[in-house]
């Protein structure tokens, strides 16, 4: 109601974003945003100038300078995503990222999810900001919670890469163990959303056989729980994989061959090394070299056999 306009191009930037609800189609997108640019408003100008996009009259825009203040006079009038371009176009002309920040924050605060999604990775890197890895992961839970797929992504890859994640190791402290259970939990939230690195990263913790136990909150030895867990790791690697993820690919790969399948290995690590993985491509020839020495091996058995 407020801005009757922004609902072309409310549409538009929908359309033009994975995980936004809606089904992707870029072409329906630039329709959206350059009518309503054609229309008059000054935030779907300011897009289309970003991207290249040209219109007839150029909604007045004709260099990047009217492009900031167009887009200035849009986050003057609390508007979510001129805010959040403004801190965009801002870094690059100005290069003031403690500026940005803040006008990032300001789009977060109004929702905006892009916004969110900067706040908390300005907040995880401090970049324009002090590092601040518990407020990150507080702006990632709220992205998460209005159904940004990659936010729990985030959020896992937080706590499964120590570099990312400032716990000790102290009693009473949180444990790598705490954090692989954790870095499982947001993996597989994202992966139950189609994200699908999180599909290979929840595979990935699930079929290693050295983090299993970390995995576990008991600590107790169950065979038919770990099979279960090898499963649904298999499960969600091979999801990522038939979409084409090369890591999930490679990852299936080396599960296959400590698992004996040398058939599944190679298929799986070729698909990977067919995409540029230099390290399935050494895996393939290994495998072919150990292969070629078994036959070898059992040859020379049956020739002593009498």
């Amino acid at each position: 109601e407020k801005f009757p306009l922004d609902r072309l191009f409310c549409a538009g930037i929908a359309l033009s974003q994975q995980g936004s609800g809606v089904k992707f189609d870029k072409e329906k997108a630039k329709d959206f945003i350059m009518r309503a640019a054609m229309e008059g408003n000054e935030c779907a100008a300011a897009e289309c100038f970003l991207k290249g996009w040209e219109l007839e009259d150029s909604a007045g825009i004709k260099d990047m300078e009217q492009c900031v203040k167009t887009l200035d006079d849009c986050s003057q009038r609390s508007h979510p995503h001129g805010i959040y371009r403004f801190a965009e176009v801002y870094s690059i002309t100005m290069k003031d990222n403690r500026d940005s920040f803040k006008y990032y924050q300001a789009s977060g605060y109004m929702r905006h999810l892009a916004g969110i999604v900067k706040t908390a990775v300005a907040l995880l890197t401090g970049d324009g900001t002090e590092m601040d890895r518990d407020s990150a992961e507080n702006w990632l839970v709220l992205a998460d919670k209005y159904g940004v797929p990659n936010a729990g992504y985030m959020i896992g890859t937080m706590y499964y890469n120590p570099r990312l994640c400032n716990t000790s190791q102290e009693e009473g402290s949180v444990t790598m163990a705490d954090d692989l259970i954790l870095a499982a939990t947001w993996f597989r939230r994202s992966a139950e959303k189609g994200h699908l690195r999180s599909m290979m990263m929840l595979g990935a913790i699930l079929m290693a056989e050295n983090q299993s136990e970390a995995v576990e909150e008991d600590d107790n030895e169950d065979p038919e729980a770990d099979n279960l867990r090898e499963q649904e790791g298999r499960y969600w690697t091979e999801r990522a994989a038939h979409h084409g993820l090369c890591g999930a690919q490679y990852n299936l790969g080396v599960h296959f061959h400590f698992s004996g399948d040398t058939a599944k290995a190679l298929y799986w690590l070729q698909k990977a090394a067919d995409q540029g993985d230099t390290a399935a491509t050494v895996n393939i020839a290994s495998i072919k070299r150990e292969s070629a020495v078994t036959l070898q091996e059992r040859e020379e058995v049956l020739l002593i056999m009498p």
